[in-house]
């Protein structure tokens, strides 16, 4: 696979994107908004095997048997952790690991195990709206983990990892699409705390 570099003729400016037809007689190329462009040069973008093999490895999103069959309230049901993903003291994962999980998670397609109930919650492989699902179930944990006065201090190791993977869910979002997660700020008073402690 091929991606054009083109310049603009009238701003001299060049960008990475595709052409729509090229004029021969004057060696530019038009756009679909018939805006005419120079070739700037052409780049190779064809990923390696190793990559290619890399992607088509992630893991489905699948529920057990008796979770995709049973009657319960769905919306209970954390497609994040059923995928493997932990924090705090009883998980082995550090860091990189843990985010591995999120960006697998961000990619992957789901099972046939998955209602489509929570396919509809979660959204597609790969949309905002899979960020801002994964985003807010993260989020709300540390909300719900804070509520409780009386544990939120033996919670709040795993409340810094989940802030810590809020950040990167955000980052993931602004390099993708250039916009924050609206679920991915806890309220200021949580945020103290997690600093606090950290």
């Amino acid at each position: 696979m091929y991606l054009l570099c083109l310049g603009d003729i009238v701003s001299g400016h060049t960008f990475i994107g595709p052409f729509a037809s090229y004029n021969e007689a004057d060696n530019y190329y038009i756009d679909q908004y018939e805006a005419s462009y120079e070739l700037y040069h052409i780049v190779e973008i064809t990923p390696p095997i190793a990559e290619i093999e890399e992607a088509s490895s992630i893991p489905l999103i699948e529920l057990n048997e008796e979770k995709s069959s049973s009657n319960l309230d769905l919306i209970e049901v954390s497609l994040l952790k059923e995928y493997g993903y932990s924090v705090g003291h009883s998980s082995s994962y550090t860091t990189s690991e843990r985010q591995k999980i999120l960006q697998d998670f961000y990619s992957a397609e789901y099972s046939t195990s998955v209602p489509n109930k929570l396919k509809l919650e979660w959204g597609e492989a790969n949309s905002v709206q899979r960020l801002e699902r994964m985003a807010s179930n993260i989020n709300g944990n540390i909300s719900l983990r804070y509520a409780q006065r009386n544990a939120r201090d033996s919670y709040k190791y795993a409340m810094s990892q989940w802030y810590e993977d809020l950040g990167f869910l955000n980052n993931l979002s602004y390099t993708k699409y250039r916009r924050n997660l609206l679920g991915s700020i806890p309220r200021q008073e949580i945020v103290n705390f997690i600093t606090k402690n950290r």
